[in-house]
């Protein structure tokens, strides 16, 4: 009678093992690509937000109390950076705006820039 018993009990913890794996399959990859539009937009997005992002680093150690030397030329390294930089991703974002796509040229221009922003570090 006993053996009955042992018998059910590994094929029940078997069923539920299994059952249970079911359950945590991976996501399914995304096959769908998007367009040079909505990837310039994205790219636009991006600009933005750094520019945003170091502007106001920049400004809030502008106004430090007493800045180090190496500070004060950080600022006025990035403010020109800024200032060279701003122009290019207004023109980007009007082209994305009107349904253009804009040159990689410009994109490059734009990236170079602000990888010199954010490795500004000071000495």
């Amino acid at each position: 009678m006993k053996r009955r018993f042992k018998f059910p009990i590994p094929l029940i913890c078997l069923a539920c093992l299994l059952a249970s794996c079911s359950l945590f399959t991976p996501a399914p990859v995304s096959t769908v690509q998007k367009t040079p539009l909505e990837k310039a937009k994205d790219m636009g997005l991006y600009f933005n937000q750094t520019y945003n992002a170091q502007y106001r680093d920049t400004m809030e150690m502008a106004t430090l109390p007493n800045p180090t030397q190496a500070q004060k030329e950080m600022v006025i390294t990035k403010k020109v950076i800024l200032s060279q930089v701003w122009p290019l991703i207004k023109s980007y974002d009007a082209i994305v705006k009107n349904g253009g796509i804009p040159t990689i040229d410009v994109e490059q221009k734009i990236n170079k820039l602000i990888n010199q922003l954010v490795t500004q570090v000071a000495k």
